[in-house]
C-alpha cells in the first residue's frame, strides 16, 4: 500500500516533488507513489541516468491523480 494515499492530492504533488528534488535519482518519490517496480530500477540506474528523473517532474501530478482514482 503506497504512503501516498493517507494524504490529500495536493500534498501528495508536494511531498512527491520534493522526493524527487532530494531522492529522486535513488525513485524516493516512486516508493511513496507505490510504484515500486521502477523505484527499484532507479535506484539501481541512478534515475534511469537522469532521463526518468526528467521525464518524472511532467509525469508527477498524472501518477497523484491515477493514485486517487485507484483508492
Amino acid at each position: 500500500m503506497p504512503l501516498a494515499r493517507e494524504n490529500t492530492p495536493e500534498v501528495r504533488v508536494a511531498l512527491s516533488y520534493g522526493l524527487l528534488f532530494f531522492f529522486g535519482i535513488w525513485g524516493g518519490h516512486r516508493f511513496y507513489l507505490g510504484r515500486y517496480t521502477t523505484a527499484i530500477i532507479y535506484a539501481f540506474t541512478g534515475g534511469i541516468f537522469g532521463l526518468g528523473i526528467l521525464y518524472d517532474i511532467f509525469a508527477i501530478p498524472g501518477m497523484c491523480r491515477e493514485l486517487k482514482q485507484i483508492e
